[in-house]
């Protein structure tokens, strides 16, 4: 069985310009910070409950309080349906989203899962928005672990794969021949890196390089055409280390 996982922001959606507007002025409200332009490829988290914490933490040089961030995560929420409501075209589908999910979905040698770095109550949302509905899709999304550390990129892509073995595969994880995750940002390109996993970058926008520069092979630019989807899927391979990349040009 290969497993294709699939984030949200960037990649099943058209999403990111608003998701990043309004984050960070949900970071100066609550947190009370004069904020530069933030560019969240310099973090150390790439997801929004680690971006709450780290934001607060070199811009206020303290820990957020856990109410604080449920108060940033409620702001945002808001802040993010307003706008929306306000500009409709600020979230929609990447175009063939919906096709593709519904071929996937019935192949009997891929099973599919959504692992992303929004919040759950922000995901539900936008996907509400573009009209994506992932239905009973094994998915994960950004949380605080037990220990209260923010989950990595890395373990919420696990967690699904989990849930995928769990609900698809009777829990024998043993017949997975292949993972492959698809995102948008160079944080994907590092976690499957990390996690020895294929990835395939998707840029809407054909802006490539920064993908390319951390080692992705393979990048999408939308899923209108299915077929072409699943070959790269099935051709897809972890990123090779950026430097290699960097020397091959």
């Amino acid at each position: 069985m290969n497993l294709a996982i699939f984030d949200i922001d960037g990649t099943l959606l058209k999403s990111t310009g608003v998701d990043d507007q309004c984050l960070t002025s949900a970071f100066r409200k609550v947190y009370g910070l004069d904020l530069p332009e933030l560019d969240w490829a310099d973090f150390s988290h790439s997801t929004d409950q680690g971006l709450s914490v780290e934001v607060c933490e070199r811009w206020a040089g303290r820990s957020p309080l856990e109410a604080e961030i449920e108060t940033v995560k409620r702001v945002f929420v808001d802040l993010l349906r307003a706008q929306i409501e306000a500009q409709p075209e600020r979230c929609t589908s990447v175009p063939g989203v919906h096709a593709m999910l519904d071929v996937l979905r019935n192949l009997p040698n891929w099973a599919i899962g959504v692992a992303s770095g929004a919040w759950a109550e922000s995901a539900a949302v936008k996907l509400a928005a573009a009209s994506v509905a992932l239905g009973e899709l094994p998915a994960t999304f950004s949380h605080a672990r037990r220990d209260g550390r923010p989950a990595l990129r890395e373990e919420i892509i696990e967690a699904t794969i989990h849930r995928i073995a769990e609900g698809r595969l009777d829990g024998d994880a043993s017949v997975i021949r292949k993972v492959v995750y698809v995102g948008d940002g160079v944080w994907d390109d590092r976690a499957t890196r990390n996690l020895g996993i294929g990835f395939v970058g998707m840029r809407h926008d054909r802006q490539e390089d920064r993908l390319r520069a951390e080692g992705a092979r393979e990048i999408l630019h939308d899923f209108a055409d299915v077929n072409r989807v699943i070959e790269t899927l099935e051709r897809a391979m972890p990123p090779v280390a950026a430097s290699t990349y960097q020397a091959s040009v």
